[in-house]
């Protein structure tokens, strides 16, 4: 399913879309993608709502899923917290799989990824023209990995590494999650979003 323009559409509409897909991933990871001895919940962190994975047994934080909100991004304060979320994270060797599904903005001129990678390897990471939203996924070595797919507005997603550990990981199902939420979606809203698509 293509990618839609999120900026087309009031915040809400995308919060509600966020956290009906959030959910449908964590049902996803529970059935059957996440080996024996881990499993997903939605927890929220500083008032926002992500996705996150434990192992079964001592229910140590192993990563991190973080579909990316609009006003995680509308001042250079909420950027840098994002900034300083990840690269903590990433030192205590949770990993992470980053969402963000809009483009670029003032205070982040060439995309999260970019910002991301810029702070933890001081390196520029900018994602190719034309392709402005990304998916980047951070493996909490040292030093930390990143793979990062780019994507524009039209594009199918595809699904993403969600490392576990050094030398684990599973696909998250981002598109076929990503479907059966939008299916559900208010079709006032699904049909303004494809109408975006086709202009």
């Amino acid at each position: 399913m293509p990618v839609h323009d999120w900026s087309r559409v009031e915040k809400f509409v995308f919060h509600d879309f966020r956290a009906t897909w959030i959910g449908m991933l964590r049902s996803a990871l529970n059935t059957g993608v996440l080996p024996v001895g881990y499993y997903a919940l939605v927890e929220n962190a500083s008032r926002h709502r992500r996705l996150t994975v434990r192992d079964a047994y001592q229910h140590r934080l192993v990563a991190i899923v973080e579909i990316v909100a609009p006003d995680r991004k509308d001042s250079k304060k909420h950027v840098q917290e994002l900034l300083i979320g990840v690269e903590n994270y990433l030192a205590i060797g949770v990993n992470l799989l980053i969402v963000d599904l809009f483009k670029p903005g003032v205070y982040d001129p060439h995309g999260l990824a970019d910002a991301i990678w810029k702070r933890l390897s001081h390196e520029m990471m900018i994602p190719s023209t034309g392709e402005p939203l990304t998916i980047a996924s951070y493996v909490a070595t040292k030093p930390v990995q990143a793979y990062l797919d780019p994507y524009a507005v039209g594009q199918t997603l595809r699904d993403m590494p969600l490392s576990l550990g050094p030398d684990t990981y599973v696909a998250a199902p981002l598109e076929a999650t990503y479907q059966t939420t939008w299916r559900g979606t208010p079709k006032i809203y699904r049909e303004m979003l494809e109408r975006s698509i086709k202009s």
